[in-house]
Protein backbone atom coordinates (compact mmCIF):
# COMPACT_ATOMS: atom_id res chain seq x y z
CA UNK A 1 0.00 0.00 0.00
CA UNK A 2 2.58 2.54 0.68
CA UNK A 3 4.51 1.65 -2.32
CA UNK A 4 1.23 2.60 -3.92
CA UNK A 5 0.93 5.70 -3.00
CA UNK A 6 4.61 6.58 -3.40
CA UNK A 7 4.06 5.92 -6.97
CA UNK A 8 1.00 8.20 -6.95
CA UNK A 9 2.58 10.92 -5.52
CA UNK A 10 5.52 11.15 -7.97
CA UNK A 11 3.25 11.39 -10.90
CA UNK A 12 1.12 14.09 -9.52
CA UNK A 13 4.78 15.67 -9.23
CA UNK A 14 5.43 14.89 -12.37
CA UNK A 15 2.21 16.23 -13.82
CA UNK A 16 2.79 19.30 -11.82
CA UNK A 17 6.05 19.90 -13.67
CA UNK A 18 5.13 19.76 -16.62
CA UNK A 19 1.62 21.69 -16.68
CA UNK A 20 3.71 24.56 -15.12
CA UNK A 21 6.59 24.53 -17.41
CA UNK A 22 4.30 24.75 -20.78
CA UNK A 23 2.46 27.86 -18.82
CA UNK A 24 5.89 29.29 -18.54
CA UNK A 25 7.10 28.87 -22.14
CA UNK A 26 7.88 31.79 -23.66
CA UNK A 27 5.42 32.69 -26.44
CA UNK A 28 6.80 33.10 -30.25
CA UNK A 29 5.42 36.46 -30.84
CA UNK A 30 4.65 35.19 -34.45
CA UNK A 31 1.81 33.00 -32.98
CA UNK A 32 -0.04 36.34 -31.37
CA UNK A 33 -0.24 38.18 -34.77
CA UNK A 34 -3.77 37.53 -36.23
CA UNK A 35 -3.33 37.65 -40.05
CA UNK A 36 -5.61 40.88 -41.36
CA UNK A 37 -8.29 40.75 -43.90
CA UNK A 38 -6.97 42.16 -47.03
CA UNK A 39 -9.22 44.14 -48.94
CA UNK A 40 -7.51 46.86 -50.96
CA UNK A 41 -4.14 46.90 -52.95
CA UNK A 42 -0.67 47.32 -50.65
CA UNK A 43 1.94 50.03 -51.83
CA UNK A 44 4.48 50.32 -54.39
CA UNK A 45 7.69 51.79 -54.53
CA UNK A 46 8.50 51.46 -51.17
CA UNK A 47 12.02 53.43 -50.56
CA UNK A 48 13.68 54.95 -46.95
CA UNK A 49 16.27 57.77 -47.83
CA UNK A 50 19.81 57.72 -45.68
CA UNK A 51 20.48 58.91 -42.31
CA UNK A 52 19.72 62.96 -41.54
CA UNK A 53 20.98 63.46 -38.33
CA UNK A 54 18.44 60.90 -36.42
CA UNK A 55 15.58 61.08 -38.86
CA UNK A 56 14.85 59.41 -42.71
CA UNK A 57 12.20 59.67 -44.90
CA UNK A 58 9.98 56.39 -45.98
CA UNK A 59 8.53 57.30 -49.54
CA UNK A 60 5.84 55.28 -51.90
CA UNK A 61 3.27 55.37 -54.37
CA UNK A 62 -0.43 54.27 -53.78
CA UNK A 63 -3.25 53.02 -56.58
CA UNK A 64 -5.48 52.69 -53.49
CA UNK A 65 -6.29 54.23 -49.82
CA UNK A 66 -6.46 57.53 -47.47
CA UNK A 67 -4.13 56.58 -45.28
CA UNK A 68 -1.04 54.26 -44.70
CA UNK A 69 0.49 52.56 -41.98
CA UNK A 70 4.38 52.49 -41.55
CA UNK A 71 5.95 50.09 -38.72
CA UNK A 72 9.60 49.99 -38.14
CA UNK A 73 12.27 48.49 -35.90
CA UNK A 74 15.79 46.96 -36.16
CA UNK A 75 16.85 45.14 -38.71
CA UNK A 76 14.70 41.42 -38.35
CA UNK A 77 11.89 42.62 -36.18
CA UNK A 78 8.87 41.19 -36.99
CA UNK A 79 5.29 43.51 -38.61
CA UNK A 80 3.09 43.85 -35.29
CA UNK A 81 6.32 44.14 -32.94
CA UNK A 82 7.55 47.14 -34.25
CA UNK A 83 6.59 51.13 -33.72
CA UNK A 84 3.75 52.51 -36.16
CA UNK A 85 2.79 55.55 -37.47
CA UNK A 86 0.29 56.81 -39.55
CA UNK A 87 0.43 58.78 -42.70
CA UNK A 88 -2.42 60.35 -44.66
CA UNK A 89 0.02 61.08 -47.19
CA UNK A 90 2.94 58.62 -49.04
CA UNK A 91 5.59 59.67 -47.42
CA UNK A 92 6.37 60.24 -43.87
CA UNK A 93 9.74 61.32 -42.01
CA UNK A 94 10.69 58.71 -38.76
CA UNK A 95 12.58 60.74 -36.43
CA UNK A 96 14.35 59.62 -32.72
CA UNK A 97 16.56 56.68 -34.62
CA UNK A 98 20.35 56.21 -34.21
CA UNK A 99 21.95 56.50 -36.59
CA UNK A 100 24.38 53.89 -36.03
CA UNK A 101 21.53 51.54 -35.87
CA UNK A 102 20.49 48.96 -37.99
CA UNK A 103 16.25 49.84 -39.20
CA UNK A 104 13.89 47.82 -41.03
CA UNK A 105 11.05 49.85 -42.83
CA UNK A 106 7.67 48.22 -44.07
CA UNK A 107 4.45 49.94 -45.17
CA UNK A 108 0.34 48.71 -45.37
CA UNK A 109 -2.37 50.63 -47.02
CA UNK A 110 -5.17 51.33 -44.13
CA UNK A 111 -8.55 50.10 -46.12
CA UNK A 112 -10.86 51.54 -43.61
CA UNK A 113 -12.66 49.88 -41.32
CA UNK A 114 -10.08 48.25 -39.49
CA UNK A 115 -9.24 46.46 -42.54
CA UNK A 116 -5.57 46.50 -44.20
CA UNK A 117 -3.79 45.66 -47.22
CA UNK A 118 -0.47 43.04 -46.95
CA UNK A 119 2.89 44.39 -45.49
CA UNK A 120 5.23 45.50 -47.89
CA UNK A 121 8.29 45.73 -47.31
CA UNK A 122 11.48 45.10 -45.39
CA UNK A 123 13.20 48.27 -46.24
CA UNK A 124 16.08 48.90 -44.80
CA UNK A 125 17.65 52.87 -44.41
CA UNK A 126 19.06 54.16 -47.97
CA UNK A 127 17.44 51.15 -50.28
CA UNK A 128 14.13 50.68 -51.66
CA UNK A 129 11.92 47.83 -52.94
CA UNK A 130 10.20 48.12 -56.62
CA UNK A 131 7.07 46.54 -56.99
CA UNK A 132 4.30 46.40 -59.96
CA UNK A 133 1.59 48.67 -58.79
CA UNK A 134 -1.53 46.85 -58.95
CA UNK A 135 -4.67 48.78 -61.19
CA UNK A 136 -7.10 50.57 -59.99
CA UNK A 137 -11.08 52.00 -60.65
CA UNK A 138 -11.57 48.00 -62.03
CA UNK A 139 -14.77 48.08 -64.05
CA UNK A 140 -16.78 45.79 -66.25
CA UNK A 141 -19.48 46.75 -68.25
CA UNK A 142 -21.86 44.60 -70.58
CA UNK A 143 -22.53 46.38 -74.20
CA UNK A 144 -25.94 47.50 -74.56
CA UNK A 145 -26.78 46.93 -78.17
CA UNK A 146 -24.51 43.87 -77.72
CA UNK A 147 -24.63 42.10 -74.02
CA UNK A 148 -22.74 39.38 -75.56
CA UNK A 149 -19.49 41.63 -75.35
CA UNK A 150 -17.95 42.88 -72.00
CA UNK A 151 -16.01 46.21 -71.60
CA UNK A 152 -13.37 45.96 -68.94
CA UNK A 153 -11.53 49.07 -67.66
CA UNK A 154 -8.97 50.43 -65.17
CA UNK A 155 -6.41 52.72 -64.66
CA UNK A 156 -2.84 52.36 -64.40
CA UNK A 157 -0.24 53.49 -61.79
CA UNK A 158 3.12 53.78 -62.67
CA UNK A 159 5.74 51.36 -64.32
CA UNK A 160 3.04 48.73 -66.66
CA UNK A 161 3.99 48.26 -69.77
CA UNK A 162 0.86 45.77 -70.42
CA UNK A 163 -1.64 44.00 -68.53
CA UNK A 164 -3.80 40.79 -68.31
CA UNK A 165 -7.37 40.20 -67.53
CA UNK A 166 -8.52 37.13 -66.11
CA UNK A 167 -12.42 36.14 -66.73
CA UNK A 168 -14.40 33.54 -66.16
CA UNK A 169 -18.10 32.49 -65.20
CA UNK A 170 -18.73 33.69 -61.99
CA UNK A 171 -17.14 32.15 -58.63
CA UNK A 172 -14.35 30.88 -60.92
CA UNK A 173 -11.32 30.06 -58.84
CA UNK A 174 -7.70 32.06 -60.32
CA UNK A 175 -5.58 30.43 -62.73
CA UNK A 176 -8.36 28.74 -63.96
CA UNK A 177 -10.16 31.52 -65.96
CA UNK A 178 -9.32 32.70 -69.64
CA UNK A 179 -6.06 35.09 -69.57
CA UNK A 180 -5.99 37.70 -72.40
CA UNK A 181 -3.61 40.71 -72.70
CA UNK A 182 -4.13 44.16 -73.26
CA UNK A 183 -1.69 47.13 -74.41
CA UNK A 184 -4.33 49.91 -73.47
CA UNK A 185 -6.19 49.97 -69.82
CA UNK A 186 -9.12 48.96 -71.50
CA UNK A 187 -10.27 45.62 -73.46
CA UNK A 188 -13.45 44.26 -75.15
CA UNK A 189 -14.14 40.75 -74.66
CA UNK A 190 -16.59 39.28 -77.06
CA UNK A 191 -18.29 35.86 -77.38
CA UNK A 192 -19.86 36.06 -74.34
CA UNK A 193 -23.09 34.19 -73.00
CA UNK A 194 -25.67 36.95 -72.42
CA UNK A 195 -27.63 34.34 -70.12
CA UNK A 196 -24.31 34.10 -67.78
CA UNK A 197 -22.49 36.22 -65.14
CA UNK A 198 -18.96 36.68 -65.17
CA UNK A 199 -15.93 37.95 -62.67
CA UNK A 200 -13.13 39.65 -64.42
CA UNK A 201 -9.78 40.44 -63.01
CA UNK A 202 -6.77 42.44 -63.84
CA UNK A 203 -3.24 42.39 -63.10
CA UNK A 204 -0.36 44.40 -64.24
CA UNK A 205 2.59 42.73 -65.98
CA UNK A 206 6.07 45.19 -65.47
CA UNK A 207 9.59 44.98 -66.01
CA UNK A 208 10.43 42.71 -63.62
CA UNK A 209 7.47 41.51 -62.12
CA UNK A 210 3.66 41.21 -62.09
CA UNK A 211 1.03 42.78 -59.95
CA UNK A 212 -1.47 41.00 -57.70
CA UNK A 213 -4.71 40.36 -59.50
CA UNK A 214 -7.34 43.07 -58.81
CA UNK A 215 -10.88 41.63 -58.45
CA UNK A 216 -13.12 40.16 -58.82
CA UNK A 217 -15.50 42.96 -60.55
CA UNK A 218 -19.21 40.65 -61.28
CA UNK A 219 -21.22 41.57 -64.06
CA UNK A 220 -24.52 39.84 -63.92
CA UNK A 221 -26.26 37.96 -66.55
CA UNK A 222 -28.84 39.15 -68.39
CA UNK A 223 -32.46 38.59 -68.62
CA UNK A 224 -33.26 38.16 -72.16
CA UNK A 225 -36.37 38.85 -73.63
CA UNK A 226 -36.89 37.94 -77.45
CA UNK A 227 -38.32 41.21 -79.50
CA UNK A 228 -41.55 39.61 -80.98
CA UNK A 229 -41.80 43.04 -82.88
CA UNK A 230 -43.17 42.35 -86.63
CA UNK A 231 -41.13 43.14 -89.44
CA UNK A 232 -41.18 46.66 -90.82
CA UNK A 233 -39.72 48.47 -93.31
CA UNK A 234 -40.17 52.34 -94.51
CA UNK A 235 -38.68 54.10 -97.36
CA UNK A 236 -39.50 57.05 -99.59
CA UNK A 237 -39.40 55.85 -103.05
CA UNK A 238 -38.50 58.75 -105.70
CA UNK A 239 -40.83 61.11 -103.23
CA UNK A 240 -43.67 58.64 -102.08
CA UNK A 241 -43.36 57.61 -98.70
CA UNK A 242 -43.88 53.64 -97.74
CA UNK A 243 -44.47 53.18 -94.18
CA UNK A 244 -45.68 49.14 -93.58
CA UNK A 245 -43.04 47.54 -96.28
CA UNK A 246 -42.57 43.59 -95.62
CA UNK A 247 -40.80 40.42 -96.64
CA UNK A 248 -42.88 39.03 -99.31
CA UNK A 249 -45.34 36.16 -98.31
CA UNK A 250 -44.87 37.18 -94.62
CA UNK A 251 -48.42 37.32 -93.53
CA UNK A 252 -47.96 33.47 -94.07
CA UNK A 253 -44.31 32.59 -93.45
CA UNK A 254 -43.22 35.37 -90.67
CA UNK A 255 -40.40 35.24 -91.67
CA UNK A 256 -38.12 38.07 -90.99
CA UNK A 257 -34.43 37.76 -92.69
CA UNK A 258 -32.67 35.10 -94.59
CA UNK A 259 -28.67 34.19 -94.12
CA UNK A 260 -27.83 32.97 -97.32
CA UNK A 261 -24.39 33.36 -99.77
CA UNK A 262 -22.95 35.00 -102.49
CA UNK A 263 -22.88 33.48 -105.93
CA UNK A 264 -19.96 34.83 -106.84
CA UNK A 265 -18.55 33.71 -103.15
CA UNK A 266 -20.10 31.53 -101.37
CA UNK A 267 -17.75 31.53 -98.13
CA UNK A 268 -19.54 35.49 -97.46
CA UNK A 269 -22.79 35.17 -96.05
CA UNK A 270 -25.33 37.47 -96.17
CA UNK A 271 -28.19 38.61 -94.25
CA UNK A 272 -30.95 39.00 -96.70
CA UNK A 273 -33.64 41.70 -95.33
CA UNK A 274 -36.64 42.33 -97.95
CA UNK A 275 -39.37 44.55 -98.42
CA UNK A 276 -42.53 45.18 -100.39
CA UNK A 277 -45.44 46.78 -100.35
CA UNK A 278 -47.35 43.59 -101.45
CA UNK A 279 -46.65 40.94 -98.96
CA UNK A 280 -49.34 38.25 -100.38
CA UNK A 281 -48.75 38.41 -104.14
CA UNK A 282 -46.92 40.15 -106.84
CA UNK A 283 -49.21 43.07 -108.69
CA UNK A 284 -46.92 42.95 -111.64
CA UNK A 285 -48.26 46.24 -112.56
CA UNK A 286 -48.03 48.65 -109.20
CA UNK A 287 -45.63 47.23 -106.54
CA UNK A 288 -42.35 47.53 -105.50
CA UNK A 289 -39.54 45.81 -103.22
CA UNK A 290 -36.14 46.44 -101.45
CA UNK A 291 -33.38 43.99 -101.16
CA UNK A 292 -30.86 44.78 -98.67
CA UNK A 293 -27.97 42.26 -98.14
CA UNK A 294 -25.26 42.61 -95.01
CA UNK A 295 -22.21 40.56 -94.99
CA UNK A 296 -21.52 38.93 -91.94
CA UNK A 297 -18.74 41.21 -91.47
CA UNK A 298 -20.81 44.16 -90.79
CA UNK A 299 -23.12 42.72 -88.29
CA UNK A 300 -22.48 45.18 -85.61
CA UNK A 301 -23.84 48.91 -85.21
CA UNK A 302 -21.90 51.57 -87.50
CA UNK A 303 -22.81 53.14 -90.83
CA UNK A 304 -21.21 51.16 -93.98
CA UNK A 305 -21.43 52.07 -97.66
CA UNK A 306 -24.32 50.76 -99.67
CA UNK A 307 -23.99 49.30 -103.34
CA UNK A 308 -25.80 48.09 -106.28
CA UNK A 309 -25.49 44.37 -106.82
CA UNK A 310 -23.07 44.41 -108.90
CA UNK A 311 -20.75 44.43 -106.11
CA UNK A 312 -22.09 41.77 -104.38
CA UNK A 313 -18.92 39.53 -104.07
CA UNK A 314 -16.87 41.52 -102.41
CA UNK A 315 -17.89 41.69 -98.59
CA UNK A 316 -20.06 44.76 -99.26
CA UNK A 317 -23.55 46.09 -98.10
CA UNK A 318 -25.35 46.03 -101.53
CA UNK A 319 -28.86 46.44 -102.45
CA UNK A 320 -31.55 45.66 -105.07
CA UNK A 321 -34.85 47.72 -106.15
CA UNK A 322 -36.98 46.10 -107.87
CA UNK A 323 -40.26 48.49 -109.88
CA UNK A 324 -43.34 46.46 -111.23
CA UNK A 325 -45.14 48.75 -113.44
CA UNK A 326 -47.08 49.17 -116.75
CA UNK A 327 -45.28 50.04 -118.98
CA UNK A 328 -42.15 47.73 -117.26
CA UNK A 329 -39.76 50.15 -115.55
CA UNK A 330 -36.35 48.67 -113.85
CA UNK A 331 -34.64 50.22 -111.31
CA UNK A 332 -30.58 49.87 -110.43
CA UNK A 333 -29.38 51.35 -106.83
CA UNK A 334 -25.70 53.06 -107.27
CA UNK A 335 -24.73 54.58 -104.13
CA UNK A 336 -25.63 55.06 -100.85
CA UNK A 337 -25.07 54.45 -96.74
CA UNK A 338 -26.66 51.45 -94.33
CA UNK A 339 -26.17 52.37 -90.87
CA UNK A 340 -26.95 49.35 -88.39
CA UNK A 341 -28.31 50.82 -84.80
CA UNK A 342 -28.82 47.61 -83.49
CA UNK A 343 -27.40 44.30 -83.52
CA UNK A 344 -28.77 42.16 -80.67
CA UNK A 345 -28.66 38.36 -80.28
CA UNK A 346 -29.87 38.08 -77.27
CA UNK A 347 -33.41 39.31 -78.28
CA UNK A 348 -32.85 38.61 -81.41
CA UNK A 349 -33.26 41.83 -83.40
CA UNK A 350 -31.55 44.06 -86.04
CA UNK A 351 -32.38 47.15 -86.72
CA UNK A 352 -31.14 50.05 -88.80
CA UNK A 353 -31.82 53.05 -91.47
CA UNK A 354 -30.73 53.12 -95.08
CA UNK A 355 -30.96 55.78 -98.34
CA UNK A 356 -28.71 55.13 -101.95
CA UNK A 357 -29.97 56.71 -105.30
CA UNK A 358 -31.02 54.59 -107.91
CA UNK A 359 -31.21 54.85 -112.26
CA UNK A 360 -34.41 54.23 -113.66
CA UNK A 361 -34.76 52.15 -116.79
CA UNK A 362 -37.90 52.04 -119.33
CA UNK A 363 -38.78 48.44 -121.43
CA UNK A 364 -36.65 49.83 -124.23
CA UNK A 365 -33.43 50.17 -121.66
CA UNK A 366 -33.28 53.98 -121.75
CA UNK A 367 -32.41 55.74 -119.14
CA UNK A 368 -35.02 57.49 -117.52
CA UNK A 369 -33.17 59.80 -114.64
CA UNK A 370 -31.35 59.05 -111.39
CA UNK A 371 -33.60 59.15 -108.25
CA UNK A 372 -33.74 58.54 -104.64
CA UNK A 373 -34.83 56.31 -101.85
CA UNK A 374 -34.40 58.11 -98.75
CA UNK A 375 -36.06 57.78 -95.25
CA UNK A 376 -35.25 53.99 -95.38
CA UNK A 377 -35.47 52.18 -91.81
CA UNK A 378 -35.74 48.63 -90.83
CA UNK A 379 -36.76 46.54 -87.62
CA UNK A 380 -36.37 42.93 -88.17
CA UNK A 381 -36.25 39.76 -85.97
CA UNK A 382 -33.11 37.54 -86.43
CA UNK A 383 -35.06 34.27 -86.71
CA UNK A 384 -33.03 32.24 -89.23
CA UNK A 385 -31.81 29.01 -88.42
CA UNK A 386 -28.46 30.56 -88.14
CA UNK A 387 -28.98 32.25 -85.24
CA UNK A 388 -30.46 29.77 -82.77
Amino acid sequence: MNKTKILIGLLLVFLNFNFTSCEDEPIDPVLLIQPPILTCAGPGGLAVSNFVGSSVNVTWSASEGEAWEIQYGLDGFIPGSGTSLISITTSATVNGLTSTSNYDFYVRTNCGDGLFSAWVGPVSVGSSIVTCATPANVSALRLAAVNTSITVTWSGNGDENTWEVQYGATGFALSTGTIISATTTSKLITGLLATSGYDFYVRSNCTASNSNWVGPVHVNPVTVNIDNTPALMTANIDGVQFNVLRPYLYSVTQTDVIVTGSSTSPDIRYLKIQGTDNTTSINLNNSRQIDLHIPVSKWMPGTYPLFGDGVNGEDKCWATLLLFTNPDTNGYPDTGTLTITEFNLSTKRIKGTFQFTYEKFDMLSVSLGIFQVTNGTFNYGLDDAYFN
